[in-house]
C-alpha cells in the first residue's frame, strides 16, 4: 500500500484469532564465596549459573481454516551466561538456544517457511 493506494487483487488484513501460553523460569547464583580473584566468577554448570528456560504453546488461526504454531514463537528457548566482573574489568561469555520456528505461515508459492533451531554465542568484556 502507497499513501492509501491498494493495488487491485490485494487486500491487508489480519489472520484469525491466536493464543500463546508459556512459562519461564531464571537462575542465577553469583560465586562469591570463592576465593580472589574469582570471587566474582558466575558459572552456567557446576558451582553456579545463571539461566533462562522458556517453553511456549502458541497456535494462530489463518482465514484458510488451518492452524499453525504463532510465527516466530519456539516452542522452547534457553539462554545461559558465565561471567566476571571485578573492579573495573568485566567479561561475559553466553550461549542462546531456541527450538525451531515458523517463519511465516503462507511462504513462498504457499510452503510455509521454517527456521530451524539454532544456537548462537556472544561474547563481551570492558575494562
Amino acid at each position: 500500500m502507497v499513501r492509501g493506494f491498494e493495488p487491485p487483487g490485494t487486500a491487508s488484513g489480519n489472520q484469525g484469532g491466536a493464543e500463546i501460553f508459556g512459562f519461564e523460569v531464571g537462575y542465577t547464583h553469583a560465586l562469591s564465596h570463592l576465593p580472589a580473584p574469582l570471587d566474582g566468577l558466575g558459572l552456567i554448570v557446576g558451582l553456579g549459573l545463571i539461566v533462562n528456560v522458556t517453553t511456549v504453546d502458541s497456535q494462530l488461526s489463518l482465514k484458510s481454516g488451518d492452524e499453525v504454531p504463532f510465527p516466530g514463537v519456539s516452542d522452547t528457548s534457553i539462554n545461559s551466561a558465565l561471567y566476571y566482573d571485578r573492579g573495573p574489568f568485566q567479561a561475559r561469555l553466553a550461549y542462546a538456544w531456541r527450538d525451531e520456528f515458523l517463519f511465516d505461515p503462507a511462504g513462498i508459492w504457499g510452503n510455509q517457511l521454517h527456521v530451524d533451531d539454532y544456537g548462537q554465542w556472544d561474547f563481551s568484556a570492558s575494562y
